[in-house]
This record gives structure tokens, sequence and C-alpha cells, in this order.
């Protein structure tokens, strides 16, 4: 993606993330834990998940951090116990190797033109006992 696009797409979710209102309890999504519903002291990427606000719950007991493009979702986030950085997903990750216990890939997949390598930097951010979760 260009930077102009980057600029552009960046700039069209910073407004509507200035319109939303999660509240403080946000929308949390339960699939993420579905198998595990005590997932506590864990390393979560949040690859292009806005503002986070389906993982706030998990916030108080992980380590949560979200790449997203707009300034404002990450600015959300933080406000709820997630880090973050504003960055273009289609980009190779800033992080070095098996660094995340689990990788979330929720409804982003379909929104970039070359799924297989934001997919395949997932994995290769992810510890080699981690997981991905993918929703489309």
């Amino acid at each position: 993606m260009s930077q102009t696009e980057f600029t552009q797409q960046s700039t069209f979710y910073d407004r509507g993330y200035g319109e939303s209102q999660a509240g403080n309890f946000g929308f949390p999504d339960l699939k993420i834990v579905d198998n595990n519903p005590e997932v506590k002291g864990k390393k979560i990427l949040n690859i292009g998940g806005g503002n986070s606000a389906d993982m706030w719950f998990l916030a108080a007991q992980n380590s949560i951090e979200v790449l997203d493009g707009s300034a404002a979702a990450v600015a959300q986030a933080k406000e709820h116990g997630v880090e973050g950085r504003v960055a273009d997903i289609t980009e190779p990750l800033p992080y070095s190797d098996g660094q995340f216990d689990i990788v979330v890939l929720k409804d982003i997949l379909e929104h970039v033109y070359d799924p297989l390598s934001v997919l395949s930097e997932g994995k290769r951010v992810l510890k080699d006992d981690g997981f991905i979760i993918i929703s489309l």
C-alpha cells in the first residue's frame, strides 16, 4: 500500500473511531478465549484490531498490543489497558520473531491485498507453542 493510500485509510478510520462509543466495557468477544476461558499471563498481538474493544476484558490479566493504522483507535485502546502502535499492517511487523503467545487476526485479512503476507508475518512473531486466532 502506498503512503498516500495508508494516510487516506488512516484518516477514514480515525474519523470513525473518534465517533464510536464503546463505553468502558467494550464489546467482549468470547470466541477469543472459547477453548480456554482462563487466558492469563499471555502476550497477545491484535493485528489490525482497531481499538481492541473486543479484547479489553482480557487486558487486566494479559499483555495485549494492537497494531492498527488508526491513531484514534490506538489511543482508545491505550485508555483501556491495551498497548498499541500505529502502523501499516501490510508491511513487515515491527516485532522480533517468536514474541507473542497469541496472535489475533480478526476480520482483517479480507481487507488487505495480500492476506498471506499478513498471515505469514503473524506466524513469524508467534512463539513456537503459540496460536493464531483468525476470523473472516
